[in-house]
């Protein structure tokens, strides 16, 4: 990290150095120089690392750009993954990108998955040696409020290591999709396409799962419906900015 590096990018330097002690067995040094014989991996942003205005102009005024001309519109903590000079730069436009493309990178590279807030909820399959085979790359999300709800096994490392960004529930609750496609204006009771499959593949009923088919366009639809129909309730001054489409709870998908 540079020498300007902010709390989150040292966090996410910690954090790569973790994980690939984890996977590989390997001790990597923490450190702003470049070590000889090694492949040295920046994580900055412009305040940290103002070279990167330089090196890569595109990617950084893609990450700025927050609204389309078409109405697009996208969260500001995006990043990109850059190869480049014998380094790889992992960057954002801002703290919070940098820290999302470093674990965006280990997810990637390392094969790491986070189910729990433990070490016993880190996955992975150990590797001597780390082949990096996804370093040209940027993403940002569509999606401003990402969250994950407040169960027993949340942490704050456990949200931000899977880029969600709160723990607070917008509006609409929790495991409510099916509420939300049964009580939409659209909704047919006699429209098997909108619940999951069985095992030949068959459509179930709404009486035999509690699981929505996510793949279909018919039940996007059907919930857009519904979202907007609790929205109109509202007039302008109170609407609620955000609203929550969650699945179900999975524990027992056969109810």
């Amino acid at each position: 990290t540079p020498d300007g590096a902010s709390a989150l990018e040292k966090t996410a330097a910690e954090e790569l150095v973790l994980h690939i002690k984890k996977v590989s067995g390997a001790e990597i040094p923490v450190t702003n120089a470049v070590q000889p014989d090694s492949l040295p991996i920046i994580i900055a942003t412009p305040d940290s690392l103002p070279e990167l205005e330089e090196l890569f102009p595109e990617d950084l005024a893609w990450l700025r750009t927050l609204e389309e001309d078409d109405g697009r519109v996208w969260a500001d903590d995006g990043f990109a993954v850059r190869a480049h000079d014998s380094k790889i730069y992992i960057f954002g436009a801002t703290a919070v990108g940098s820290l999302n493309g470093t674990y965006d990178f280990i997810e990637e590279n390392l094969g790491v998955i986070w189910i729990g807030r433990t070490d016993a909820g880190i996955i992975y399959d150990e590797m001597p040696t780390i082949n990096v085979v996804k370093a040209d790359y940027r993403e940002k999300s569509p999606f401003h409020i990402r969250f994950h709800s407040a169960g027993g096994a949340t942490t704050g490392t456990l949200i931000t290591r899977n880029k969600y960004n709160t723990a607070d529930v917008p509006y609409g609750g929790i495991h409510n999709v099916v509420s939300l496609i049964k009580n939409s204006p659209l909704y047919d009771p006699n429209v098997t396409e909108y619940w999951d499959t069985d095992g030949a593949g068959n459509h179930v009923s709404a009486s035999s799962t509690k699981q929505a088919n996510f793949w279909s366009e018919l039940t996007a639809d059907v919930v857009a419906a519904s979202v907007i129909a609790q929205l109109d309730k509202f007039d302008d001054t109170n609407r609620p900015k955000y609203f929550n489409v969650n699945q179900e709870d999975i524990h027992n998908p056969s109810v």
